[in-house]
């Protein structure tokens, strides 16, 4: 069982390496095959089986290894090799390349690694970090980030006004992803570019004197009771709104 233990646990750090996966799997069968059946969990039975697919010995995987430990963090979790360049509509690239975005003192890893990632998706020119926002030089960030942070521009400013003084500058309308009371639904929204989107902290959101140098206030509509969604699914689900809106 220790043996078995040691190949699970190198088997779940190897799974995005196809060659190394299936020779861990074929080592676990093997070990297996010298245990008495009463003494295999439903877990471990999965691997027996060889028509299982990879998502059946994924999930048995996952289940033998989360009663042994925490729960991993984002982190923590193997980057898939293999993604690449998508063909995609050459006016969908120009608008994604007419976007800036403007992070106000946000202060989670999770929170930046997941704007970094949807920034790649929609290809948008560049994530501006201010204030105490964490940057990609920062421990954990590369994997909470999925490999995208070399692939996305980044720049850092002191203070978030400073970086609205300049793309202000450069022609951006500068529109704030915020509650407010003024703020009229992303949905209805008709964005001018080029656009320089401001997203504030988890807890206190755009702080005021950012607030009052934004050109226009844009929200996410909401149903139930929280009036407001995590800042990076926010933030995802309003920049797809942007690029992919022909209007």
């Amino acid at each position: 069982m220790k043996a078995i233990h040691k190949l699970l646990q190198a088997l779940d750090s190897a799974w995005v390496e196809p060659d190394l996966r299936g020779d861990l799997i074929r080592e676990i069968r093997a070990c297996l095959n010298w245990m008495p059946a009463a003494e295999i969990s439903s877990e471990l039975a999965a691997f027996k089986e060889q028509d299982n697919d990879l998502q059946v010995i994924r999930k048995a995987l996952t289940e033998y290894l989360s009663r042994l430990k925490p729960m991993v963090k984002d982190s923590q979790i193997p980057l898939r090799e293999g993604d690449g360049l998508r063909t995609t509509a050459p006016e969908l690239l120009a608008r994604g390349q007419q976007i800036v975005v403007i992070l106000d003192n946000l202060r989670s890893i999770f929170n930046v690694g997941s704007i970094f990632r949807s920034s790649e998706c929609l290809a948008l020119r560049e994530l501006v970090l201010c204030g105490i926002t964490p940057d990609p030089t920062q421990e954990r960030m590369a994997k909470t980030a999925m490999g995208t942070t070399e692939r996305v521009n980044w720049s850092c400013f002191p203070e978030t006004i400073d970086a609205i003084s300049h793309y202000r500058k450069k022609g951006y309308r500068i529109v704030a992803l915020e509650t407010a009371q003024e703020a009229i639904s992303v949905f209805e929204y008709r964005a001018p570019l080029p656009l320089a989107l401001v997203l504030g902290n988890e807890s206190l959101g755009i702080s005021e004197d950012v607030l009052a140098l934004c050109d226009d206030f844009i929200a996410l509509p909401v149903l139930g009771w929280k009036n407001s969604l995590n800042v990076g699914v926010a933030f995802a689900v309003t920049a797809y709104q942007i690029v992919m809106s022909d209007e």
